[in-house]
């Protein structure tokens, strides 16, 4: 890593310098090449007026998703994006997903960015891999920005709603409940959801929630039904305490009992 952090960008074409940011992305998983992958996409940052005009949709989405990896360059992100936004039709939908993923993960504040991405988003919403729209949909959750297009993509999670992976599934539900989407999209994950009964202990707390939020009794009351209380950790009974403190009723007793007293 440390070759690749000495490279002299200033050599390298656009598709290169993205190419390397990407790598830079990657090997900054690992803590002791963290720095060298930072030191290298500040670096590349320098050379985004040279590149960035002939930069390919592959290589802005590159570009972006490493800077938001690491948490450095969101002037530079916001910079790649607006490209974005002004070739319909020419970025696939990953590397629309990549670039909306990494303004949320740099708190992107440009709303009219985040605005015009959605909305490209929403045009191939049926194009989407599963786990990119789960992500687009997350991202848009993290910087809480809601408008039409945003509904789409939950009208679209919901419309696969019976095939999505658990982690998907509920990670969509969790992002519409933040947004407070209240759709028929939204009500086809909670139905999908209290249809499966069971959520993955790290989901448990969280997915409540988001049932709770989204006001699905009856979801909500199926998984109750197959928690186990002493699976779960502090953070996830708190969220219990939430869920069950705005929605208990005699009428899921029953189902809920064990739970409720797991959390008062």
């Amino acid at each position: 890593m440390m070759q690749v952090a000495e490279v002299e960008l200033s050599v390298c074409g656009p598709r290169q310098v993205a190419t390397l940011c990407h790598a830079a992305g990657r090997l900054a998983r690992q803590e002791e090449l963290k720095a060298s992958a930072i030191s290298l996409l500040r670096a590349a940052g320098a050379e985004i007026g040279r590149c960035e005009e002939d930069l390919q949709p592959q290589g802005v989405a590159n570009w972006c998703w490493a800077y938001g990896k690491v948490q450095v360059g969101l002037p530079v992100a916001e910079r790649l994006a607006a490209r974005a936004t002004t070739a319909p039709g020419q970025y696939a939908p990953q590397q629309i997903a990549a670039v909306v993923w990494s303004l949320a993960a740099l708190r992107s504040q440009r709303r009219d960015l985040l605005r015009a991405l959605g909305l490209e988003a929403a045009g191939i919403a049926g194009q989407f891999a599963d786990r990119s729209l789960t992500n687009v949909l997350w991202a848009y959750s993290c910087v809480n920005v809601h408008h039409e297009s945003v509904e789409w993509l939950v009208e679209e999670a919901g419309l696969r709603s019976r095939r999505l992976r658990t982690d998907d599934l509920i990670g969509s539900l969790v992002s519409t409940a933040k947004l407070r989407v209240g759709s028929i999209g939204a009500a086809l994950l909670c139905k999908e959801v209290g249809r499966r009964g069971g959520i993955p202990a790290r989901w448990v707390g969280t997915g409540c929630w988001a049932l709770a939020e989204l006001g699905n009794r009856d979801a909500l009351a199926s998984v109750a039904r197959r928690i186990e209380p002493q699976s779960l950790t502090p953070a996830e009974v708190a969220s219990l305490a939430v869920a069950y403190s705005r929605w208990w009723d005699a009428s899921h007793a029953g189902a809920a009992e064990e739970c409720r007293a797991t959390c008062v």
